[in-house]
């Protein structure tokens, strides 16, 4: 009982309920350098799945194969977002793994569909 609230309290803490607390400066780089390094993984994140859906479509044996690598890569991308998130918050890489993987299993797929979607209504305006 005592990890799940501890894994709901990071939840919470990466929703941006609650406050970070201030820390020394160097506390304060490292916590920037990471936020950083967790946004460019956002972005390839968001560029690897809006290039695929720009790409020209692959010959009809390679479609399987490439799916699921693309959805491996993906899923692999958002782990890692949300592991450095995690890791921010708590400073322990156990605890930010365990909270990234059962974090991962709700937010990764939509994350994906919400990105499916936005690219969908791009490619209509042109």
């Amino acid at each position: 009982m005592k990890d799940n609230a501890y894994v709901q309290q990071l939840v919470k803490h990466l929703v941006g309920l609650k406050e970070r607390s201030q820390r020394h400066s160097d506390g304060l780089f490292t916590s920037e350098y990471s936020k950083m390094r967790g946004n460019a993984q956002v972005q390839k994140f968001i560029q690897n799945l809006m290039g695929h859906k720009r790409s020209s479509s692959p010959g009809p044996a390679n479609t399987d194969v490439q799916m699921r690598e693309e959805e491996d890569s993906n899923a692999d991308l958002c782990f890692m977002w949300l592991y450095q998130s995690f890791l921010n918050a708590s400073h322990s890489d156990s605890d930010a793994r365990e909270a990234a993987a059962v974090t991962s299993q709700y937010l990764c797929p939509i994350s994906e569909q919400l990105v499916a979607d936005i690219m969908q209504d791009t490619n209509s305006f042109d």
